[in-house]
C-alpha cells in the first residue's frame, strides 16, 4: 500500500495506534455534543446502574413514572400515558425485578457508579474508549481475513463513522454492543480452531448476547461454519457450551427473581407493538416526531379506517400481570393484528427498509444531515457491495456477510431505524474496505 506523505507513512508504519489515536481525537472532540442532560435510554440504563450498585437488584425505580421539573409537555404526557397503562414504558413495573433492558451495559454503568460515584462523564469516556477499542478491533479483523490494506480502510471508516462516534459519546448500549459482536469473530479468526479455541469463542457470543440479545444469531451461523470447515460435531458443542455457560447466570437470575427461566429479555413484544400497532393507533399520534408522521401518515389515511382486528391495535392497560407475561400479551396483539392486515404490515416493513438504509437522521438540521450523507451514503454502498463479496469470499467473511443480512432482515421485520444499524456498522466498515480494496478482476469472478 502506497501511500505518500509523513503522516500516512507514519500511520502505515504503526496502524494500530494511528486508527486508535485517529479514533479517540474524533470523539474527544465530539464530547461537548454528549454532555448534555441524559435522555431517553440513558436515564434507564442509569438508573438500573445505580440500583444494582445500590443492592436493590436489577430494577427500575418509580420515579421515572414522575416527569422531572423543567421536563416538556410531550414528557408528562407520556409519563402520565405510562401511569395509566401499569408501568415503565406500559409494561415494567417500577421496584420489581426487571428483564426488560439487557443486563451487561448496567452491570458496567454500577461498577462505574462504585468506583467513581454518579459522575456522567465517567460513562462517557469509557464509552469513547470502547468505540476506539472498537475500529483497532475492525483494523485487526480485517487485516486477517483480507489483508492489511483492508484493515487500515476498515480501521479508517470505522473511526471516523459519525454515527458510531455519536454512539461512543452518548450513554447507550450502542457502542459496547459493537465491540463485544467484533470480540468473538477476532479471536475465531486468530488461529486454528480447537475445542479451547471454540469454548472461548462461544463464551464471547454469551458476552455479546448479554450486552444486545440478537448477538445470538452468530450462535448458529458459527456453529455451523465450524461443522463445514472442521467436521466436528464436538468443536460446536464446545463453542454452545461456552455460550450457555456464560448465558446461565442471566437465566437463573430471572428463574429465581421472576418465576421464568425467561431467555431474552421482555422488551420484544413492547417494541413489536410500537413499530406495528402503534403507527395505526390514532390516540399515540402526539408522541411521534415529524419525520415518523410524515413516513407513516400515508399508510394511517389509507388503511386506518378499513383495519381488521381493531381490538389488537390499542396498547392494554395491565394490572397485575408480570412482566413477561405483559410481553406474551404485546407479542400476541402483535401476531394478531398482522395476520388481520398483511398488505399493511408489508407497508410498514417497506417503511423499515427505508429507514434501516436511511443515510441521515431526519430530526436533525440541514447541515448535519448533509454532513452524514456525504459519508454514510458510500459507506453503505461499498458495505453492502463487500458483504455479497464477502458472502462469495466464503469462510469467516461470508459468516459476518450471513450476520449482517439477517441483522438486517430481523430489524424489517419488526423494529427499525438508522440507530439499529449502529451495532453492525463494524461489519459494514469491515465489508467497505474489503470492497475498495479487491480487485476489480477477482470482484467480477
Amino acid at each position: 500500500m502506497n501511500m505518500p506523505g509523513i503522516g500516512k507513512t507514519a500511520l502505515e508504519a504503526h496502524p494500530v495506534r494511528g486508527v486508535f489515536l485517529i479514533a479517540l481525537v474524533v470523539r474527544v472532540l465530539l464530547l461537548p455534543v454528549g454532555l448534555h442532560r441524559p435522555l431517553g435510554e440513558a436515564l434507564f440504563f442509569l438508573d438500573a446502574g445505580r440500583n444494582i450498585a445500590a443492592g436493590k437488584g436489577f430494577c427500575l425505580s418509580a420515579s421515572l413514572l414522575h416527569p422531572p421539573d423543567g421536563a416538556s409537555p410531550l414528557v408528562r404526557q407520556t409519563l402520565e400515558h405510562w401511569r395509566t397503562r401499569g408501568g415503565i414504558w406500559g409494561v415494567v413495573p417500577p421496584e420489581e425485578p426487571t428483564a426488560f433492558l439487557p443486563p451487561l451495559y448496567p452491570l458496567l454503568l454500577a461498577l462505574l457508579h462504585l468506583l467513581f460515584g454518579s459522575s456522567l462523564l465517567v460513562p462517557r469516556l469509557v464509552g469513547i474508549g470502547m468505540g476506539a477499542a472498537t475500529a483497532v478491533l475492525a483494523y485487526h479483523l480485517s487485516s486477517l481475513i483480507a489483508g492489511k490494506k483492508s484493515g487500515l480502510i476498515a480501521g479508517l471508516l470505522l473511526a471516523f463513522h459519525p454515527v458510531a462516534a455519536f454512539h461512543s459519546v452518548e450513554i447507550s448500549t450502542h457502542q459496547l454492543a459493537a465491540l463485544t459482536l467484533l470480540l468473538p469473530l477476532w479471536y475465531l479468526a486468530r488461529g486454528r480452531i480447537d475445542l479451547r479455541r471454540s469454548v472461548m469463542s462461544g463464551a464471547l457470543i454469551g458476552v455479546a448476547f448479554l450486552a444486545r440479545p440478537t448477538s445470538w444469531m452468530l450462535l448458529p451461523l458459527v456453529g455451523a461454519w465450524i461443522l463445514l470447515k472442521q467436521r466436528s460435531a464436538r468443536l460446536a458443542l464446545g463453542l454452545l457450551a461456552g455460550a450457555l455457560l456464560v448465558s446461565a447466570p442471566w437465566v437463573l437470575r430471572n428463574t429465581v427473581s421472576m418465576g421464568q427461566p425467561l431467555f431474552f429479555t421482555t422488551n420484544g413484544g413492547r417494541n413489536l407493538w410500537e413499530f406495528n400497532n402503534q403507527k395505526l393507533a390514532p390516540e399515540y399520534s402526539w408522541s411521534e416526531p415529524r419525520a415518523s408522521r410524515w413516513m407513516y401518515d400515508p399508510i394511517r389515511d389509507k388503511y386506518r379506517e378499513v383495519l381488521k382486528k381493531r381490538e389488537c391495535v390499542p396498547f392494554p392497560s395491565f394490572s397485575d400481570e408480570p412482566e413477561w407475561q405483559r410481553d406474551k400479551i404485546l407479542t400476541h396483539r402483535f401476531l394478531c393484528f398482522i395476520q388481520a392486515n398483511p398488505v399493511v404490515y408489508i407497508r410498514l416493513v417497506g417503511v423499515r427498509i427505508n429507514q434501516i438504509f436511511g443515510i441521515w437522521p431526519l430530526h436533525y438540521g440541514q447541515a448535519i444531515r448533509a454532513a452524514f450523507s456525504a459519508y454514510l451514503l458510500p459507506f453503505l454502498v461499498f458495505g453492502i457491495t463487500g458483504c455479497w463479496m464477502g458472502f462469495q469470499r466464503g469462510g469467516l467473511a461470508r459468516v459476518m456477510a450471513l450476520f449482517t443480512f439477517a441483522f438486517l432482515a430481523l430489524h424489517a421485520l419488526t423494529a427499525a431505524g438508522l440507530v439499529y444499524r449502529g451495532m453492525i456498522s463494524p461489519l459494514l466498515a469491515i465489508s467497505a474496505s474489503m470492497a475498495l480494496t479487491t480487485p476489480r478482476r477477482t470482484a467480477r469472478n
